[in-house]
């Protein structure tokens, strides 16, 4: 299958398509059937940034190293 010119996947933008699937066996009833979504996007890591769809995306991170169960200390 092919789709002439997608609508991209964005942060800000999140447009899904559906896609819908029969299988039966040749000659018999309908044996399966499933529905699910999904989006077109590139993303790739280039030049030691993370692209999303060609655009840089910044990460953004509230990582407080306080989750884990031992004690921290800040070294001398």
């Amino acid at each position: 299958m092919q789709v002439a010119n997608p609508r991209l996947w964005q942060l800000n933008a999140p447009y899904l398509y559906r896609v819908n699937g029969r299988i039966a066996a040749a000659g018999s009833e309908l044996a399966g059937e499933f529905s699910t979504r999904f989006g077109f996007r590139d993303f790739r890591f280039e030049n030691g940034y993370f692209r999303l769809n060609g655009r840089r995306v910044f990460w953004h991170s509230a990582h407080t190293g306080a989750d884990g169960p031992g004690k921290h200390s800040a070294a001398p």
